[in-house]
């Protein structure tokens, strides 16, 4: 090697069946790395087309259920002196105070053999992420390699460093559907490996986080008890495993057994020393009890470790973060305990905070409105519920009656979040501030918000005779009137859901949101004429309504009226309203109808907009099997 030679980089990866993200993955690496190296195991679709296209080599091996193998595989490909490791669902971030070619340069000038970057899990549509700091970067000198079926572990480096850098791993934001086969997947490797060593804590772990991710709250508590014995038993001092501490504590919390997730948060407080996570679980172990002063304390030091961490303060643990975006949470929290304490000017600054970089910004208002009325401050209280009014007015809220009647759209395609974050919203945390909650005047609207809290709570029974309470004070707050009609829909109580829309005001009736809610109910009672008159009613009042013309189109195929129904969902489509249900339901008619060749088009059309449209692919698979296209 020549004194002074820039180091070479190789990017090295794995992928399989990648077209949705693959492209935007090799577009934010290829301009810091010498060559991508790719080993595909069976891509049916355009992955290697489009990897193709960014001039990667190439080579093919059929998957071997073991991912360790296949990372090493690539590996052995590279001629460059360092690695670089990145899956195809995830994205590089430069620092802007270095250049990758730069770190590595630094690194290898220091001795270091590996660097390691932050990888931010992005879930439930970006509004949270999971953090971990990985090893990605490593010398290539034939000793540093992979092991582990499933969780491939990097072994054989003498030392790290942290990179200014981070990833962007988007592979949890996938839909309900690819998490679950992703968990099967996972799980059965992990349950082969348990039965041929069942003292591998890593494997349990690895399970507990699994079971975790599906919220299998029973299975998750159990894996990550047996991980923390073996743990124990076997003196295991790597940081890693505080993750099972973390698991049982969030499952504990789950299952309501608040003290034992407490003993476990002690547990790994005794053993790591202070973690992030467990100051997160101990602060919601606070509120729940009403401990106002241990919620404070608790948040206090969960703010501070995260602070330190963001600032690369703390050391390389390559533990994960999951409750790295949940600081607005954590301030929420406080500022119910500054309330609870006496101290609203503390309680403000807080909820400030929170609304800084809450995701829902309007369910915070709402939330510090009511803590603010609860404790006693109607003129503070109220400068909240405004701006949640403005933030989110109950008109627009109302459209949601839709996905809360047991008359769904077709092919709803929304996902789930896969993280394994705290798992309790604020919300939930109503269930104890809710209790005897207490409403300062006789406004309609106070009532309003303390249902939809008792409903986001998941109290419906409390949110229901909260909600009537606001039609008996006013019969004409739409907000309520469509929240009620969801939780009788839901219950199957469709003729109450009826009677209760019967008495609303003249003033609303002709309200677009509760038309079309009396368009739904007629629809799941049978009243198919009745229901396309209010779904045409609303239209005339909001032509851009959405839903409306899919609802339509449902009724309409239920009397095989396809060209009114395929009307229907044009016009959807054209009004920019649920377009990729729109554009599925096509699809299938025209399969109904014999024409494949459209059905295609309409399919991969679909695709085109969201490529995660997990239906849409399920279909031209179909069609391609059954045709030959």
């Amino acid at each position: 090697m020549k004194k002074g030679k820039p180091p070479t980089l190789s990017v090295c990866m794995i992928v399989k069946n990648e077209e949705a993200f693959i492209g935007s993955c090799l577009k934010s690496v290829v301009d810091h790395v010498d060559e991508i190296i790719i080993v595909d195991t069976g891509s049916t679709d355009r992955t290697v087309e489009i990897a193709k296209s960014f001039r990667s080599r190439i080579y093919h091996h059929p998957w071997q259920d073991d991912f360790s193998l296949h990372r090493n595989q690539s590996i052995s490909y590279a001629k460059g002196r360092w690695i670089f490791i990145i899956d195809a669902d995830e994205q590089y971030r430069p620092s802007s105070q270095r250049s990758l070619r730069e770190e590595v340069a630094l690194a290898e000038k220091q001795g270091i053999e590996a660097l390691s970057l932050q990888v931010e899990n992005s879930c439930n549509e970006g509004k949270e992420t999971v953090c971990l700091d990985s090893i990605r970067i490593f010398r290539s000198n034939g000793r540093i390699r992979y092991e582990g079926i499933v969780h491939n572990y990097l072994l054989g480096f003498k030392n790290h460093a942290a990179s200014l850098g981070r990833i962007i791993h988007y592979g949890y934001d996938q839909g309900p559907e690819a998490a679950r086969k992703k968990f099967e997947r996972t799980a059965t490797l992990l349950q082969k490996q348990i039965v041929e060593n069942p003292e591998n804590a890593l494997a349990h772990l690895y399970l507990s986080n699994s079971f975790a991710s599906m919220n299998k709250n029973e299975e998750a508590l159990r894996e990550s008890l047996t991980t923390i014995e073996l743990v124990e038993a076997q003196q295991i001092t790597h940081k890693q495993y505080l993750k099972a501490y973390y698991t049982a504590a969030r499952s504990y919390i789950q299952l309501q057994r608040n003290d034992e997730a407490e003993i476990i948060c002690r547990q790994a407080l005794d053993r790591y020393g202070g973690h992030i996570d467990i100051f997160a679980s101990q602060t919601l172990i606070s509120l729940m009890k009403k401990d106002w002063s241990g919620i404070i304390e608790s948040g206090n030091r969960y703010r501070e470790a995260l602070e330190r961490y963001r600032n690369h303060e703390i050391g390389l643990d390559m533990v994960e973060i999951a409750t790295y975006s949940e600081e607005w949470k954590i301030c929420c929290w406080m500022g119910m305990a500054k309330l609870g304490l006496g101290d609203p000017e503390g309680a403000e600054i807080l909820y400030a905070r929170a609304l800084e970089i809450a995701p829902d910004k309007a369910f915070l208002c709402r939330q510090a409105g009511i803590s603010l009325s609860e404790a006693g401050h109607p003129d503070r209280a109220r400068l909240y519920m405004e701006e949640a009014h403005r933030l989110s007015p109950p008109s627009i809220e109302a459209q949601s009656v839709a996905a809360a009647s047991h008359e769904q759209p077709a092919h709803d395609v929304a996902g789930n979040s896969k993280s394994q974050s705290l798992g309790l919203e604020p919300q939930t945390a109503m269930e104890v501030t809710s209790t005897g909650l207490r409403i300062s005047s006789d406004n309609s609207e106070s009532f309003f918000l303390k249902a939809m809290a008792l409903e986001k709570a998941g109290r419906m029974t409390e949110a229901e005779d909260a909600y009537r309470e606001t039609i008996k004070r006013t019969n004409s707050h739409v907000g309520a009137y469509n929240n009620l009609v969801g939780i009788l829909l839901r219950r199957n109580e469709d003729h109450e859901a009826l009677r209760i829309l019967q008495t609303a005001s003249d003033t609303i009736i002709n309200h677009p949101a509760i038309r079309y809610t009396f368009g739904l109910v007629h629809s799941v009672l049978g009243n198919h004429a009745e229901a396309l008159e209010h779904f045409d009613k609303t239209l005339q009042l909001a032509p851009a309504f959405k839903k409306v013309n899919i609802q339509k189109a449902i009724i309409f195929l239920k009397f095989g009226k396809y060209n009114n129904a395929i009307d229907c969902l044009k016009m959807e489509i054209a009004n920019s309203g649920d377009i990729i249900p729109a554009l599925i339901t096509l699809g299938e008619i025209s399969l109904h109808l014999g024409d494949s060749s459209q059905a295609l088009h309409y399919f991969h059309k679909a695709i085109s907009i969201d490529p995660g449209s997990i239906l849409a692919k399920k279909h031209i698979q179909s069609i391609n099997s059954k045709y030959g296209q």
